[in-house]
């Protein structure tokens, strides 16, 4: 969709809604284009789905934990 500037600038609030359900709109100025309005890109997961595979990829101590040794074995 092109809209002009005045346009955009007193619809902008609709514009924006808008470009969140995934339409691009360009802004143009005298006819011709100066600006796009485009949707952001989708995160590859939700913050809770990284929390949870953080959380599932951490190494527990235990009994018998040697700090050490997981420092040594992380730097080979």
């Amino acid at each position: 969709m092109e809209i002009g500037i005045f346009e955009a600038k007193t619809h902008l609030s609709d514009l924006v809604e808008r470009a969140g359900r995934g339409e691009e709109i360009t802004v143009t100025k005298r006819g011709k284009p100066v600006a796009r309005i485009v949707p952001l890109e989708q995160p590859e997961m939700t913050i809770q789905e990284a929390i949870d595979s953080i959380r599932a990829s951490r190494i527990t101590a235990g009994p018998g934990f040697d700090i050490k040794a997981a420092i040594e074995e992380g730097r080979e």
